[in-house]
């Protein structure tokens, strides 16, 4: 009796210190926010962007191996913005279900807390031109033209983007908040 107990000892001591994690889900409220400037950074009022969130965001490393996200009832999620006459604009997207690592051993709960940051497509229609792909977890991005093809941000319609991701005001709610501002070039 005492060697099992012993062996059932080393066996929690061994998962504890290499940890237990199994896959689950969360709910958190995504929104994105940002604004348009003209390239002396005075507002552009009443300029229309369109976004579209692809429909992996939030699905998880392991969900995507074998499954698409149209496995899961996911598709691309597009919606406009629209400045006010600062120059801002803000669309909250609702909900979201999103993929979290639950650490059983250690016994730490589910992570991460809130909605991971967006990848997001981002174009303005009335430039037939080009679209933007922008990560707000750490600012990159990449300019495209129709046709597939990178665009140096210097001949591109845009003097600077940049781009980042905060946690939502109220501490209690699960928000994720994709900061985005476009700068155009001057006409």
């Amino acid at each position: 009796m005492h060697r099992n107990t012993i062996y059932t000892f080393l066996l929690i001591s061994l998962l504890a210190l290499q940890g237990c994690v199994a896959p689950g889900s969360a709910i958190g409220n995504l929104k994105i926010s940002g604004s348009v400037v003209s390239s002396a950074d005075k507002p552009v009022a009443n300029k229309q962007i369109e976004f579209m969130l692809p429909a992996a965001y939030g699905l998880g490393g392991l969900d995507l191996l074998m499954n698409s996200p149209e496995d899961f009832g996911y598709t691309d999620h597009r919606f406009v913005a629209k400045t006010d006459e600062n120059g801002n604009f803000e669309v909250n997207l609702g909900e979201r279900i999103y993929h979290i690592s639950f650490w059983l051993l250690p016994p730490l709960g589910g992570f991460p807390s809130r909605p991971p940051a967006p990848f997001l497509f981002a174009r303005f229609p009335d430039s037939e031109s080009e679209y933007y792909a922008i990560q707000t977890h750490d600012g990159s991005f990449k300019i495209y033209n129709y046709s597939g093809k990178e665009i140096p941000l210097a001949k591109s319609l845009l003097k600077e983007i940049s781009a980042i991701n905060k946690e939502g005001d109220n501490s209690e709610f699960r928000e994720t908040i994709g900061v985005i501002k476009l700068k155009l070039r001057p006409e």
